[in-house]
């Protein structure tokens, strides 16, 4: 029969260090959006998807990778701006993956009035699966300003601006699938188009009101929508802190046949292709809309 070991005290060090550089940089990011004002939907350059980066974008990466920098840690950084590399050494213990702004489209459009924010989440390991991440963060940036921190094994918490006081929150992960049943997808993707139109009117709360992955997380964790349809797309930069803010609120996040994806390796799994995804409070929850919406046809 094997021991757990306990953590040894260089390592607890090591990962409060990476918790605390990431809630630096987040707020950072905010602090950024309200000084840079409309100059930031200005268009910068094109990034490594052909997409237009807009100054936000490419500052607010900026601000966690350089917070991140000074914890003198090896890490693998995956970013939709500044691309793949390595920060402290091309031996990389941690791996990071970053949106800078997610809901480019919101943020550009609605800027202050819509939901959009920053993700990022650190990951143990050199080739972590979905459930070796350590820390994950969003900070919400409109139409008001909420940063958000899931910590491996402590829970969700909602950071006080201005103080940095922590208030933990949860959801309820006893819900069943109803027709009442509030459901968010990302329309983007042409299969969710169709399923939305084919559906939404035997499901009423069935919603898509922000091209935002930052913002379903919200509001999955203050309640507010009982699933989320999701798919992997641009190396999944945005699905490992989704992942660590559902696990950590008690919920799951699944494959199209409601098998959760904790042992699925980050660095492969969906890449390149678009794979269904399920955000539900419950694994009864997420076979049963899995089941309802033919997902595994996907």
């Amino acid at each position: 029969m094997t021991k757990e070991h306990p953590m040894s005290q260089e390592n607890q060090q090591e990962i409060e260090a990476v918790i605390q550089a990431l809630t630096s940089g987040l707020k950072g990011t905010y602090k950024l959006h309200e000084g840079l004002g409309e100059s930031g939907t200005t268009n910068f350059q094109e990034n490594q998807f052909g997409e237009t980066t807009l100054t936000m974008d490419l500052q607010s990466e900026e601000e966690i990778i350089n917070g991140l920098k000074k914890t003198n840690l090896p890490m693998s950084v995956f970013a939709e701006e500044h691309g793949s590399f390595f920060v402290n050494g091309a031996n990389p213990q941690y791996v990071v993956a970053l949106d800078g702004l997610d809901g480019s489209s919101e943020y550009k459009e609605r800027r202050g009035k819509s939901m959009y924010g920053t993700l990022a989440c650190v990951l143990k390991g050199n080739n972590p699966t979905y459930d070796d991440y350590i820390v994950a963060g969003v900070m919400i940036h409109s139409p008001k300003p909420n940063l958000l921190l899931a910590i491996k094994g402590q829970g969700v918490f909602s950071i006080v601006l201005s103080s940095g006081e922590k208030k933990q929150i949860g959801i309820d992960t006893t819900r069943h699938f109803s027709r009442q049943t509030i459901i968010d997808l990302d329309i983007n993707w042409q299969l969710y188009r169709q399923l939305f139109d084919e559906n939404s009117s035997l499901f009423p709360n069935m919603q898509c009101p922000f091209f935002s992955e930052a913002a379903r997380l919200a509001l999955f964790a203050k309640g507010k929508i009982d699933l989320g349809l999701e798919w992997t797309r641009k190396q999944n930069l945005e699905q490992p802190t989704m992942y660590a803010f559902v696990k950590e609120l008690g919920g799951v996040m699944t494959s199209a046949d409601g098998t959760p994806i904790s042992n699925k390796p980050y660095k492969t799994y969906g890449q390149g292709i678009h794979v269904p995804l399920i955000v539900a409070p419950n694994q009864e929850m997420a076979i049963e809309v899995s089941k309802r919406f033919n997902l595994r046809k996907f």
